[in-house]
């Protein structure tokens, strides 16, 4: 394999194929119990919406198109977002061979990337709005590269398209095209893409993609940033210059968390010709450090003028991939032709390749021989199923308790409307015309009576008739023996309210 990626570098990408196709069949595997950001994809799915809650909703636009073909799966789940991440993987590879001599080192630049923990475990666990987040970073960088390079209306319209889909992504990932233009302004060849008149083809199809979720957002602006901010924000802090202490210590820990395998791997494999490389620089390792810096400061400059005290690492997702892709243009400063660039970092991208889908099959089942359960390790079929054998005829709607639950049980009932108080903004009034049967389910782990959530969207449907509540012990998926999880569900009719 070695001897091919020298002699055809653009093969890693058929071996990153297999790698997701691998992913997606682990998945499979797994107990198809949904995960918190899978379970809130299946919910918002029954609702097409120009936005949803505190997330952009372009990974909830993919999902729900797949979903509408595909069909209501974990199938459909894994697909989607295993074809986000292998097109992350391909656009900063395309980004990387326009940038270095040595085409091997592009597939370095690659197999880097494996290395970044958000990117290789996080997202195959559990990230959907940061995957799409990514993809538009990695879309961004290969139209930015290839603006500066060898600029046409084409490179201008995909450039102005990865700053649309990013920002329906993520908000936060305004911060790269930020830094990016920022960067650029250092560059006095640069610039001059910036007074092209083609500029004005990025800014027109940015607009259009933005355009009806900005519309959205004006009307609904508390609700799609409070959520943030208050994660921002974090704990109080009783001084201005402590929450800037902490927020610059969150950061840093942040950038540790985020890039800090990556960094440490690049030294331990490239050090000592990554040390040669401190003087040299090409106009490519500059605009990349330059992006990397800019990010930074402008993340200090929000930590100053905000209250923010808590940087996560993930939220870092759109600007430090392309850690890795630096790397690879600093080493292709070195006038060496030496081949065993490529063959110090292979051995740890095969261990990665293999490592990681396994991990991923076996920590469900490591975790309930272990006792530490996971929201993959509950059971909502076997408490679906319990639930149902006492229906006395089918539920019309399923009045979830929260939304992780509701998208579990809207997996197993796809063709009957799973709802959760609070989201009449998607559902629309209530409005009951005829009795209607309506199973509530929740979780009694804690406590067995119905949650006063529910209760209130039960008043707010109709007149409920008199109902008893239940509760059904389920063991885990690979659970040890006498281990349950408890769930409440109700049968409830509601009649039409008395006009």
């Amino acid at each position: 394999m070695m001897v091919r990626l020298k002699q055809n570098p653009a093969s890693v990408f058929g071996i990153l194929g297999v790698y997701f196709l691998a992913q997606i069949c682990v998945r499979l595997l797994l107990p198809h119990s949904l995960e918190l950001d899978e379970s809130a994809q299946i919910f918002y799915a029954q609702w097409p919406s120009l936005g949803y809650d505190t997330q952009p909703p372009f990974y909830n636009w993919v999902q729900t198109a797949v979903l509408t073909v595909v069909g209501t799966s974990v199938f459909s789940l894994a697909l989607v977002k295993n074809t986000f991440l292998f097109l992350t993987y391909l656009f900063f590879g395309l980004a990387a061979m326009r940038m270095v001599r040595s085409k091997e080192l592009a597939v370095v630049a690659v197999f880097g990337i494996l290395t970044i923990p958000q990117l290789v475990f996080e997202s195959q666990r559990d990230l959907t709005h940061s995957v799409a987040a990514v993809f538009a970073s990695a879309l961004f960088i290969f139209a930015l590269v290839s603006t500066l390079d060898r600029p046409s209306w084409k490179s201008y319209a995909v450039l102005g398209l990865s700053v649309g889909i990013g920002f329906l992504s993520k908000y936060n990932f305004a911060l790269l095209p930020a830094a990016a233009f920022l960067a650029v302004l250092f560059d006095t060849e640069f610039r001059r893409r910036l007074i092209d008149l083609r500029i004005l083809i990025a800014a027109l199809v940015a607009s259009l993609v933005i355009l009806p979720h900005a519309l959205w957002l004006l009307n609904h602006l508390d609700l799609a940033t409070q959520g943030t901010l208050n994660k921002l924000e974090g704990a109080g802090t009783s001084s201005k210059l402590l929450q800037i202490a902490t927020g610059t210590a969150s950061l840093f820990g942040a950038l540790l968390g985020f890039a800090g395998l990556t960094f440490s791997i690049f030294l331990i494999l490239y050090g000592r010709k990554l040390q040669e490389t401190l003087g040299l620089d090409n106009r490519w390792s500059l605009l990349l450090g330059r992006i990397m810096l800019a990010a930074i400061g402008l993340l200090l400059l929000l930590i100053l003028i905000t209250d923010s005290t808590n940087i996560k690492d993930r939220w870092l997702s759109p600007i430090f991939p392309v850690l890795a892709l630096y790397f690879a243009t600093k080493l292709d400063q070195l006038d060496s032709r030496e081949t065993s660039l490529l063959a110090r970092i292979w051995p740890l991208a095969k261990f990665i390749l293999v490592a990681m889908p396994l991990v991923m099959l076996l920590r469900v089942p490591a975790h309930g021989w272990l006792g530490d359960y996971t929201k993959l390790n509950l059971n909502y079929d076997a408490a679906l199923q319990e639930a149902s054998r006492h229906a006395p005829v089918e539920p019309t709607v399923i009045l979830a308790s929260d939304v992780h639950l509701a998208g579990n049980l809207r997996l197993l009932k796809p063709n009957t409307q799973v709802v959760v108080n609070g989201y009449r903004a998607l559902t629309g009034p209530i409005e009951r015309r005829e009795s209607t049967l309506v199973l509530v389910m929740w979780r009694a782990q804690k406590e067995s009576d119905m949650p006063d959530s529910a209760r209130s969207w039960l008043a707010a449907a109709g007149e409920p008739r008199s109902y008893t509540g239940q509760t059904v012990a389920v063991p885990y998926n690979y659970g040890r023996d006498g281990d349950t999880f408890m769930f409440g569900y109700a049968f409830v009719w509601i009649d039409p309210k008395a006009p």
